[in-house]
């Protein structure tokens, strides 16, 4: 299984260039972060029952550590139960009806933080949100990683390539990372997306 260094350990062995590891290091983890950020696949998703500290009819919550994305967020009952009802993202201001209402089961997000609103008493929330991979520790892996190591390499080696000033080699790269419509290639982004956006049944 590849880690964050297996892949600075390659782009440094290809370019030959252990000179710049504090840049191959950035392009690295911006490439893998780029890789996770291609969709909302569904093994970047995380679920999560949360107990309000103080339960009301708004409730604000911190955000979880590296979210992205939430897929739904539903009140449940002190007992952790589905109340059948989820909660829907809604600007600030816009929370009420043409009659002036306020629109209940709703939620936002301000800064770091989470504002859940419900015309009952919110006790207990699941939720379910996706989330960007942690890079911060280079002997860590993520599923890209383990999956797709000479694909973030080479998504990698455009980067380093352009910031050392060799464009030709730079664009070879990108076409093996992006794809280039031009010459029928399509790229290790669209068979990446391609091969994880469908669920395993």
């Amino acid at each position: 299984m590849a880690t964050i260094q297996d892949i600075i350990d390659n782009v440094e062995a290809e370019t030959n260039r252990v000179d710049k590891t504090a840049m191959i290091t950035r392009a690295v983890k911006a490439v893998i972060l780029k890789a996770h950020a291609l969709d909302y696949f569904p093994q970047d998703r995380v679920s999560a029952v949360i107990t309000p500290t103080t339960p009301g009819l708004i409730v604000t919550e911190a955000l979880p550590t590296r979210w992205r994305k939430f897929d739904i967020i539903a009140p449940l009952s002190s007992a952790s139960v589905s109340l059948k009802k989820k909660f829907i993202r809604r600007d600030p201001d816009d929370m009420m009806y043409f009659d002036g209402e306020r629109i209940s089961d709703h939620f936002h997000v301000v800064g770091s933080n989470i504002i859940m609103e419900s015309e009952s008493s919110i006790v207990k929330v699941g939720w379910t949100y996706y989330t960007y991979p942690d890079v911060t520790t280079l002997s860590a892996s993520t599923w890209m990683t383990a999956r797709y190591e000479q694909e973030l390499t080479d998504g990698a080696m455009a980067y380093v390539y352009k910031k050392l000033g060799d464009e030709k080699t730079a664009r070879d790269y990108r076409d093996l990372w992006l794809g280039n419509a031009r010459i029928g290639l399509d790229g290790h982004v669209l068979r990446m997306v391609g091969d994880n956006l469908i669920e395993d049944i």
